[in-house]
């Protein structure tokens, strides 16, 4: 996940640029204590997929992978308390809880499980 290149067209969605012409990757609009909220991030996120055992793939052959974001995390630190995402301070600690959210797996069969989880050799 990140933000546009110089090179990319238009944001279509001005909730990931700013006035200033900051951009952002991610944009997560919500509410803490009845307060409304928009918390922007321009960090690139990324996860490495790891196929265990190694997938060989060839132009007539597809795979499917599976993307998950585990946002009960994202604004809550180690033991569980909440993370404002309005103050500047929490920045870097949501960035790190949401970059460690994600994870991807092959997902042949499309059921949303890690296919090396289901003892299905598809």
């Amino acid at each position: 996940i990140e933000k546009r290149d110089d090179d990319d067209k238009t944001i279509l969605d001005t909730d990931f640029s700013s006035e200033n012409g900051s951009e952002y990757s991610v944009v997560i609009k919500g509410s803490l204590n009845g307060e409304e909220f928009i918390f922007r991030s321009g960090k690139d996120f990324s996860v490495e997929l790891e196929f265990e055992p190694a997938v060989e793939v060839n132009d007539d052959q597809q795979i499917s992978v599976t993307l998950v974001f585990d946002i009960t995390r994202w604004f809550a630190d180690a033991s569980g308390n909440i993370l404002d995402p309005t103050k500047v301070e929490n920045l870097s600690q949501i960035e790190a809880n949401i970059e460690n959210s994600l994870d991807v797996f092959e997902d042949d069969d499309e059921d949303g499980n890690d296919d090396s989880d289901d003892g299905d050799d598809d």
